[in-house]
């Protein structure tokens, strides 16, 4: 017997979803910046090895009320951790009364770390490796319970 998640969209439903949104990925790790491309073919992805160059990406987009909307980012990255950059995202949110959906991914299951980032405003956050289901999945969660302000 399978257990439902509770989840009211399928992969197509998913996949609709997904074309709506500007979707930031930050990772220092290209491996896991490559397999993150090939999940989300033909979406408005950007895709960043440092944190710093996100960051200046983020306040652009924000600037042009083109906005990210979801964001994923690594926790454990040189020049800027995870952590710090979801506290500024979420200030420049506040500053141009935007809603942005981060998940934070970790590869160290660092527990402090995770609560941290969800008491600082994170939608969710993934274990890494994780598989494409346990992503989409998470997203669905996200984009079901939270809306944007755009």
């Amino acid at each position: 017997m399978q257990k439902s998640t509770g989840l009211k969209w399928g992969p197509e439903e998913l996949e609709e979803a997904l074309k709506k949104e500007r979707i930031m990925v930050v990772d220092d790790e290209e491996v896991i910046t490559n397999v993150l491309s090939r999940f989300f073919p033909g979406q408005r992805l950007s895709i960043f090895g440092d944190p710093m160059e996100a960051l200046a990406s983020f306040k652009e987009m924000a600037g042009k009320r083109d906005p990210y909307t979801i964001v994923l980012t690594d926790i454990f990255m040189p020049v800027m951790d995870g952590l710090t950059l979801l506290r500024k995202i979420k200030e420049i949110e506040k500053a141009e009364k935007l809603r942005t959906r981060v998940v934070v991914m970790s590869g160290f299951g660092d527990r402090e770390k995770v609560k941290g980032a969800l008491d600082l405003g994170a939608a969710g956050f993934i274990d890494k490796p994780f598989l494409k289901k346990t992503l989409m999945d998470c997203l669905c969660r996200i984009l079901q319970t939270t809306k944007t302000n755009i």
